[in-house]
């Protein structure tokens, strides 16, 4: 694929080089959460801004880590992946809010998802659609309490802690 950016050592939308990346990257949604998930990196450096993309680059005992952010939808989190991947990133840890079914999961709750509702016809470029998710509001349905938060440090911890797992496991390889 021709890149056509001004630098064509960079990724057309993320505006990322290889190797300014680390293997590990947390996505959010919201580019303004990039900042946020990035003070938990040791020395973070701002490495580009362009449209919904913003990344940051630190580190984690050591090992080079990154937060891009996807904007909204599979589109532009598949792309931004497949610019992730082509910079030298291969694991990636989603992060952000969502419904949920159960209806014991209320606003707030960390919730680490295996699946997701499919109809925005973008995953089914790399996996089966038949891959399992379905989600509304079954707590709203039983009329239990149903508020709505947005805070996600929890989950920005939650992510972060489970890329130190990662490398972990991956350098006890």
């Amino acid at each position: 694929m021709k890149n056509y950016s001004e630098d064509a050592s960079r990724q057309y939308h993320i505006q990322v080089a290889k190797g300014e990346v680390g293997r590990y990257v947390i996505l959010p949604g919201d580019p303004k959460r990039c900042a946020k998930i990035a003070q938990y990196f040791d020395d973070p450096v701002l490495i580009a801004d362009n449209r919904e993309y913003v990344t940051y680059t630190g580190t984690f005992d050591g090992v080079k880590v990154s937060v891009t952010s996807t904007g909204i939808g599979g589109p532009f989190a598949s792309i931004a992946m497949e610019e992730l991947y082509r910079c030298g990133a291969d694991t990636f840890v989603r992060i952000g809010i969502c419904g949920g079914m159960q209806p014991e999961v209320k606003s707030g709750d960390v919730v680490i998802a295996t699946g997701a509702v499919r109809m925005e016809g973008t995953t089914r470029e790399y996996a089966p659609i038949e891959y399992p998710a379905v989600a509304n509001q079954e707590r709203e349905k039983l009329g239990l309490e149903n508020p709505v938060v947005h805070d996600t440090d929890m989950a920005i911890r939650v992510a972060v802690e489970a890329i130190r797992r990662m490398i972990k496991e991956d350098q006890a390889k």
